[in-house]
C-alpha cells in the first residue's frame, strides 16, 4: 500500500507538475528523460538521482546530482491547510469555557506558517546549498 502511494505520488508529480516536469531541457532544445525511481519522497517534493550529461561550472559531465521535483499545487494545498488551522485555532480560542486563549494557538499557527512557507521555495534551498 505504501509502495502504491509512492508510485501514484511520483506519477502525479511528474505528469501534473506542469511544463517540463519529467524532462530536462538541454541546449539545442533536446530533452533528456529523468530517472524514474525517486531516491527520496516527502510531503513537498521528490528527489531523483541523475548524472550531468555535460559539464556545468566546476562540475564535469558524469557528476552525480540530485534533482528535486516539487509536488503539483503544493503551495495552494499548504496555504489551505494553514487557513483551516488558523480558523480552527480562532474558534477554539473564542470558546470561553475552554480557556485556551493563554496558549496563543492562532499566533503559533501564524509563526509556523511563516517558517514553513519559505521552505516551499526550492530556490532558497538551492541558494543555501551554494554557500
Amino acid at each position: 500500500n505504501k509502495e502504491r502511494q509512492k508510485r501514484l505520488g511520483r506519477r502525479e508529480t511528474l505528469e501534473k507538475g506542469g511544463g517540463n516536469v519529467g524532462k530536462v531541457k538541454k541546449s539545442g532544445s533536446r530533452k533528456e528523460d529523468l530517472p524514474t525511481i525517486p531516491i527520496g519522497s516527502g510531503c513537498v517534493a521528490q528527489v531523483y538521482k541523475a548524472r550531468l550529461r555535460t559539464s556545468h561550472g566546476l562540475h564535469p559531465a558524469g557528476t552525480s546530482v540530485a534533482v528535486k521535483v516539487q509536488h503539483p499545487h503544493i503551495l495552494e494545498k499548504v496555504c489551505l491547510d494553514f487557513y483551516i488551522m488558523n480558523k480552527f485555532a480562532s474558534i477554539l480560542e473564542y470558546i470561553p469555557y475552554l480557556n485556551l486563549d493563554y496558549l496563543s494557538m492562532k499566533d503559533s499557527v501564524d509563526q509556523f506558517r511563516d517558517i514553513m512557507l519559505p521552505q516551499l521555495d526550492l530556490r532558497v534551498e538551492a541558494h543555501n546549498l551554494k554557500r
